[in-house]
């Protein structure tokens, strides 16, 4: 166990490189751990203050998991549940830093999980008595939103994509992107073939949906993906988005591309079954979060929470918004007699969105009042 000495406890913060948890051994460096009963000092990408004044640097889960900026997608569940992924494979063993869990690819092949899927039939009724029938698949629709403990099920399986492979000839912030795309290619087919039921239905001309319209749309997604990057390997065949676009489902469209990408990265991460934690109070959030933290080799824990506290703060008005995140720290703030958690999120480096109740690292974490994180709390998810 790497351990090192705290030097010294001060009324101010220190923050600690990562790399620190590497090179303990071989030089010491004058830290700073506020700390106070019940609220110990620890981060887990850097270590664990003991009861005899040592550093467990071995405490360090996230010390190799790297920030997430989910941009414009709205798949926070994925993304926590791939850095608590992550977390568990560099804590327990697996040196290899680089093979990063995609959290698109993540939300998507969650969404295709036939075990997960919810079916629903509509019959929608026009104006002149037209009639249109769809089966709505509410999982496999968008992928805006889900479970922690559903993408962690998943990708125990052994579904988890190697990020590696799925940004080979893209940068990772063309995701989003390529999404967009996709999506209003196979939303412009789909306007089509309704124009196409209604109008023949109610009289008013026949638009005729053939073959060559889905050639030509399926060649402009094709080269949609051509255009951002992708190789000849890593876009599916024209005949196979024709086929797909007849599914009336654009996540099928989506999946379909990126299990493409990833045929040659999917790997187990040999992760234990995801453990979720609701009780509705406050004390009992903060009592599970103390005894998950105090454990051996500590992970991270996914947390689901009113995001208003990061924009509006403390006295935010509006509804609760649902976000998901990564605790990973604790300190205590003497200035305002608070214990502080450290929580990781998925917006990038940026601190220009956060209120004032929230203490940005401008990493990607931010510290915030435990006190005011446990009453805004709604759920608990870890790996051990």
């Amino acid at each position: 166990m790497n351990r090192i000495i705290a030097f010294a406890f001060v009324l101010n913060f220190a923050v600690v490189p990562a790399a620190l948890a590497e090179q303990a051994d071989s030089f010491s460096v004058d830290l700073v751990f506020p700390s106070a009963p019940g609220c110990e000092y620890m981060r887990l990408d850097m270590g664990r203050l003991e009861d005899d004044g040592l550093i467990d640097m071995s405490a360090n889960s996230m010390a190799h998991v790297p920030a997430i900026n989910q941009s414009s997608l709205n798949i926070c569940y994925s993304a926590t549940a791939a850095q608590l992924v992550d977390a568990w494979r560099f804590s327990h063993g697996d040196k290899d830093y680089g093979k990063v869990t995609s959290y698109l690819a993540a939300a998507i092949d969650t969404g295709e999980d036939p075990d997960l899927v919810e079916h629903y039939d509509y019959d929608y009724r026009f104006i002149g008595g037209a009639e249109f029938h769809a089966t709505i698949d509410r999982r496999r629709k968008d992928i805006d939103w889900g479970q922690m403990s559903d993408v962690l099920d998943y990708l125990a399986k052994g579904r988890a994509c190697d990020v590696r492979e799925l940004n080979k000839g893209i940068g990772a912030s063309d995701q989003g992107k390529l999404l967009e795309d996709l999506r209003s290619a196979h939303a412009a087919y789909i306007l089509w073939q309704l124009a196409s039921a209604v109008g023949n239905q109610l009289g008013l001309g026949k638009y005729v949906i053939d073959g060559a319209v889905k050639q030509r749309v399926a060649e402009g997604a094709a080269m949609c993906m051509k255009n951002i990057g992708y190789g000849a390997d890593q876009i599916p065949q024209i005949s196979d988005l024709v086929k797909l676009l007849d599914q009336g489902n654009p996540m099928l469209f989506v999946q379909k591309e990126v299990d493409a990408a990833c045929k040659k990265g999917r790997y187990s991460p040999k992760t234990p079954k995801p453990q979720t934690f609701v009780t509705g109070t406050p004390d009992g959030y903060r009592k599970h979060v103390d005894e998950l933290f105090a454990r051996k080799n500590p992970q991270p824990i996914g947390i689901s929470f009113c995001g208003n506290i990061m924009k509006e703060g403390a006295g935010y008005k509006s509804s609760c918004w649902g976000h998901a995140a990564v605790l990973m720290g604790r300190r205590f703030n003497p200035e305002s007699n608070q214990c502080e958690l450290l929580v990781r999120n998925s917006w990038g480096p940026s601190c220009g969105m956060y209120a004032k109740d929230v203490k940005c690292e401008g990493n990607g974490n931010f510290w915030v009042s435990s006190d005011l994180m446990m009453k805004n709390t709604r759920q608990l998810t870890n790996l051990e």
